[in-house]
Protein backbone atom coordinates (compact mmCIF):
# COMPACT_ATOMS: atom_id res chain seq x y z
CA UNK A 1 0.00 0.00 0.00
CA UNK A 2 1.66 3.49 -1.13
CA UNK A 3 0.72 6.71 -0.08
CA UNK A 4 3.42 8.70 -0.56
CA UNK A 5 4.42 10.79 2.18
CA UNK A 6 2.17 11.12 5.34
CA UNK A 7 1.48 13.50 7.87
CA UNK A 8 -0.58 12.95 10.89
CA UNK A 9 -1.83 14.59 14.16
CA UNK A 10 -3.94 14.64 16.95
CA UNK A 11 -2.33 14.27 20.84
CA UNK A 12 -1.83 11.22 23.12
CA UNK A 13 -3.09 9.18 25.48
CA UNK A 14 -2.10 11.95 27.66
CA UNK A 15 -3.45 14.76 26.01
CA UNK A 16 -0.32 16.02 24.51
CA UNK A 17 -0.35 17.77 21.00
CA UNK A 18 1.20 15.63 18.38
CA UNK A 19 2.00 15.10 15.11
CA UNK A 20 3.93 12.67 12.73
CA UNK A 21 5.53 12.75 9.32
CA UNK A 22 6.16 9.77 7.24
CA UNK A 23 8.14 9.23 3.91
CA UNK A 24 7.78 6.15 1.69
CA UNK A 25 9.51 5.65 -1.30
CA UNK A 26 8.94 3.39 -4.20
CA UNK A 27 12.77 4.14 -6.43
CA UNK A 28 16.07 3.84 -5.06
CA UNK A 29 16.87 7.41 -5.05
CA UNK A 30 13.57 7.93 -3.21
CA UNK A 31 14.68 5.29 -0.72
CA UNK A 32 18.28 6.59 -0.21
CA UNK A 33 16.70 9.24 2.45
CA UNK A 34 16.87 10.31 5.95
CA UNK A 35 15.05 12.47 8.47
CA UNK A 36 18.02 14.18 10.75
CA UNK A 37 16.70 16.27 14.06
CA UNK A 38 18.35 19.60 14.65
CA UNK A 39 17.27 21.87 17.56
CA UNK A 40 13.84 23.13 16.63
CA UNK A 41 13.33 21.40 13.29
CA UNK A 42 13.69 17.86 11.38
CA UNK A 43 14.77 17.76 7.48
CA UNK A 44 14.36 15.25 5.01
CA UNK A 45 18.43 14.69 3.70
CA UNK A 46 20.19 12.54 1.41
CA UNK A 47 21.32 9.41 2.63
CA UNK A 48 25.00 9.44 2.00
CA UNK A 49 26.46 11.05 -1.65
CA UNK A 50 23.42 12.78 -3.78
CA UNK A 51 23.00 10.89 -6.66
CA UNK A 52 22.73 12.74 -10.11
CA UNK A 53 18.84 11.72 -9.66
CA UNK A 54 18.19 13.54 -6.35
CA UNK A 55 20.12 16.05 -8.03
CA UNK A 56 17.72 16.64 -10.32
CA UNK A 57 14.59 16.52 -7.95
CA UNK A 58 16.77 18.19 -5.00
CA UNK A 59 13.70 21.04 -4.13
CA UNK A 60 11.25 18.42 -3.82
CA UNK A 61 13.22 15.68 -2.20
CA UNK A 62 15.33 17.45 0.27
CA UNK A 63 13.40 19.68 2.92
CA UNK A 64 12.35 20.77 5.91
CA UNK A 65 9.70 18.66 6.84
CA UNK A 66 9.17 19.93 10.61
CA UNK A 67 9.64 22.90 12.35
CA UNK A 68 8.46 24.02 15.48
CA UNK A 69 9.07 27.01 18.46
CA UNK A 70 7.84 27.54 22.00
CA UNK A 71 6.73 30.57 22.63
CA UNK A 72 3.96 30.48 21.53
CA UNK A 73 4.02 27.11 21.30
CA UNK A 74 3.46 26.09 17.24
CA UNK A 75 4.50 23.23 15.01
CA UNK A 76 4.38 23.52 11.65
CA UNK A 77 4.42 19.89 9.14
CA UNK A 78 4.18 18.83 5.58
CA UNK A 79 5.96 17.39 2.46
CA UNK A 80 7.92 19.89 1.07
CA UNK A 81 9.58 23.87 0.99
CA UNK A 82 5.95 24.96 1.60
CA UNK A 83 6.72 24.55 5.38
CA UNK A 84 9.28 27.26 5.88
CA UNK A 85 6.89 30.27 4.68
CA UNK A 86 4.01 28.86 6.58
CA UNK A 87 5.75 28.50 9.30
CA UNK A 88 7.37 31.93 9.20
CA UNK A 89 3.56 33.71 8.83
CA UNK A 90 2.42 31.40 11.38
CA UNK A 91 1.46 35.04 13.64
CA UNK A 92 -1.41 35.50 11.15
CA UNK A 93 -4.99 35.15 13.34
CA UNK A 94 -6.30 34.00 10.04
CA UNK A 95 -4.51 30.82 8.90
CA UNK A 96 -6.37 29.08 6.94
CA UNK A 97 -6.08 32.12 4.64
CA UNK A 98 -2.35 32.09 5.18
CA UNK A 99 -1.99 28.86 4.37
CA UNK A 100 -3.60 28.40 1.61
CA UNK A 101 -2.02 31.76 -0.13
CA UNK A 102 1.56 29.55 0.39
CA UNK A 103 -0.09 26.31 -0.96
CA UNK A 104 -1.52 28.16 -3.99
CA UNK A 105 2.07 30.08 -4.49
CA UNK A 106 3.90 26.73 -4.35
CA UNK A 107 0.70 24.50 -6.26
CA UNK A 108 1.44 20.81 -6.44
CA UNK A 109 4.76 19.25 -7.47
CA UNK A 110 5.78 19.38 -10.91
CA UNK A 111 6.55 15.54 -11.47
CA UNK A 112 4.24 13.40 -13.75
CA UNK A 113 2.01 12.12 -10.88
CA UNK A 114 0.97 16.39 -9.87
CA UNK A 115 1.80 15.07 -5.98
CA UNK A 116 -0.53 16.93 -4.45
CA UNK A 117 1.42 19.20 -1.46
CA UNK A 118 0.11 18.83 1.91
CA UNK A 119 0.38 20.38 4.91
CA UNK A 120 -0.13 20.65 8.66
CA UNK A 121 0.13 23.05 11.87
CA UNK A 122 -0.70 22.77 15.86
CA UNK A 123 -0.89 25.99 17.35
CA UNK A 124 -1.76 27.09 21.01
CA UNK A 125 -3.69 30.82 21.50
CA UNK A 126 -2.13 32.61 24.55
CA UNK A 127 -5.09 34.16 25.31
CA UNK A 128 -7.36 31.69 26.01
CA UNK A 129 -4.58 28.51 26.20
CA UNK A 130 -6.35 26.75 23.47
CA UNK A 131 -5.11 24.34 20.74
CA UNK A 132 -6.08 24.47 17.53
CA UNK A 133 -5.18 22.42 14.16
CA UNK A 134 -5.38 23.05 10.54
CA UNK A 135 -4.56 20.64 7.54
CA UNK A 136 -4.37 21.76 4.01
CA UNK A 137 -3.71 20.11 0.83
CA UNK A 138 -3.54 21.05 -2.81
CA UNK A 139 -3.99 19.12 -5.62
CA UNK A 140 -4.04 19.82 -9.79
CA UNK A 141 -7.76 19.87 -9.47
CA UNK A 142 -8.33 22.21 -6.09
CA UNK A 143 -7.22 23.40 -2.89
CA UNK A 144 -8.68 22.98 1.31
CA UNK A 145 -7.47 24.35 4.10
CA UNK A 146 -9.51 23.52 6.80
CA UNK A 147 -9.80 24.07 11.20
CA UNK A 148 -9.69 20.38 12.84
CA UNK A 149 -10.24 19.73 15.97
CA UNK A 150 -7.74 18.16 18.13
CA UNK A 151 -9.49 15.58 20.49
CA UNK A 152 -7.42 13.14 23.58
CA UNK A 153 -6.00 9.82 22.15
CA UNK A 154 -6.95 10.37 18.17
CA UNK A 155 -4.82 10.80 15.34
CA UNK A 156 -5.95 11.86 12.35
CA UNK A 157 -3.65 11.59 8.72
CA UNK A 158 -3.45 12.80 5.44
CA UNK A 159 -1.57 11.11 2.69
CA UNK A 160 -0.37 12.25 -1.00
CA UNK A 161 -1.35 9.42 -2.70
CA UNK A 162 -4.35 6.58 -2.07
CA UNK A 163 -2.30 3.93 -1.67
CA UNK A 164 -1.99 2.23 -5.74
CA UNK A 165 1.24 0.75 -5.30
CA UNK A 166 1.48 0.72 -9.56
CA UNK A 167 0.54 3.74 -10.58
CA UNK A 168 -0.01 6.71 -7.62
CA UNK A 169 -2.93 8.88 -7.78
CA UNK A 170 -3.42 11.37 -5.63
CA UNK A 171 -6.74 11.90 -3.86
CA UNK A 172 -10.08 13.57 -5.36
CA UNK A 173 -10.06 16.85 -3.19
CA UNK A 174 -13.00 18.13 -2.40
CA UNK A 175 -13.54 19.09 1.16
CA UNK A 176 -10.52 17.87 2.86
CA UNK A 177 -12.22 16.31 6.09
CA UNK A 178 -13.87 13.52 3.80
CA UNK A 179 -10.39 12.24 2.74
CA UNK A 180 -8.55 12.50 6.63
CA UNK A 181 -8.27 9.33 8.46
CA UNK A 182 -7.98 7.80 11.44
CA UNK A 183 -5.00 6.39 12.99
CA UNK A 184 -3.64 4.57 16.14
CA UNK A 185 -0.06 5.30 17.34
CA UNK A 186 1.42 3.81 20.43
CA UNK A 187 3.09 6.44 23.10
CA UNK A 188 3.00 9.54 24.61
CA UNK A 189 7.15 10.60 23.66
CA UNK A 190 8.04 11.62 20.50
CA UNK A 191 10.20 8.41 20.06
CA UNK A 192 7.53 5.98 20.51
CA UNK A 193 5.83 8.11 18.16
CA UNK A 194 8.15 8.07 15.59
CA UNK A 195 8.67 4.38 15.71
CA UNK A 196 4.61 3.11 16.04
CA UNK A 197 4.48 5.26 12.58
CA UNK A 198 7.40 3.22 11.05
CA UNK A 199 5.94 -0.26 11.91
CA UNK A 200 2.57 1.49 10.51
CA UNK A 201 3.57 2.37 7.07
CA UNK A 202 4.58 -0.60 4.14
CA UNK A 203 7.36 -2.00 5.19
CA UNK A 204 8.26 -2.39 0.81
CA UNK A 205 8.27 1.56 0.96
CA UNK A 206 8.70 3.33 4.17
CA UNK A 207 11.96 5.28 3.93
CA UNK A 208 11.66 7.54 7.63
CA UNK A 209 9.59 9.22 10.01
CA UNK A 210 9.66 12.29 12.23
CA UNK A 211 7.56 13.49 14.61
CA UNK A 212 6.95 16.09 17.42
CA UNK A 213 5.32 16.38 20.85
CA UNK A 214 4.56 18.54 23.10
CA UNK A 215 5.31 17.98 26.36
CA UNK A 216 4.39 21.06 28.57
CA UNK A 217 7.11 23.36 27.97
CA UNK A 218 8.81 22.07 25.17
CA UNK A 219 8.74 20.35 21.73
CA UNK A 220 10.45 16.91 21.90
CA UNK A 221 11.60 15.93 18.70
CA UNK A 222 12.26 12.42 17.42
CA UNK A 223 13.14 10.26 13.80
CA UNK A 224 13.78 6.81 13.15
CA UNK A 225 15.34 6.19 9.56
CA UNK A 226 15.18 2.73 7.77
Amino acid sequence: MYLGRIIAFGSTREERPCCAYAVSGRSRSSKARKAVVYDKKITIEPLGQVSEEQRYQASLIFYDCIISREDPPLVVIGNGRQVNPIFNISSSEDFPTTMSRVLKEFGPEPDRYSTPRIAGALKKYSINGDWVSYVGMITSDNIDVKFIGIQRNKLIYLATYTGEGAEPRAPQLTDIKKILKKIELEGDTAKDLADSFFDWVDPDFVVCTASAVWMGDLWELAVKNR
